[in-house]
């Protein structure tokens, strides 16, 4: 669990990011550790996000690539994309509108 001053930084850490409308970190398990704006309480998301890395690293083994990815970009029709990264354990998401 992080302390208030933790979970201060990552947030001032997500409002300083360009279009952002919502974020998440969760565990290598899916357990949503933190949230804010559109994705706050997305257990459901951090679950698929999960499920996409997993299918993500099996594509690059079975493709010979043996290097790992440091993020996953998807753009959806709606308007928005998100853009995944795995760094120290954790799983960071985040909603980012595609207008400038």
């Amino acid at each position: 669990i992080q302390s208030a001053s933790q979970q201060m930084t990552n947030q001032s850490v997500f409002d300083r990011v360009p279009n952002c409308v919502g974020a998440l970190i969760c565990s290598p398990d899916g357990n949503v550790l933190q949230s804010q704006g559109q994705l706050n309480n997305r257990e459901d998301l951090a679950k698929l996000v999960l499920g996409l890395l997993y299918r993500a690293e099996y594509l690059l083994q079975q493709s010979g690539n043996s290097g790992c990815f440091q993020s996953v970009t998807v753009h959806c029709d709606d308007g928005f994309h998100y853009v995944i990264t795995c760094q120290n354990d954790k799983i960071y998401v985040v909603k980012k509108s595609n207008s400038s």
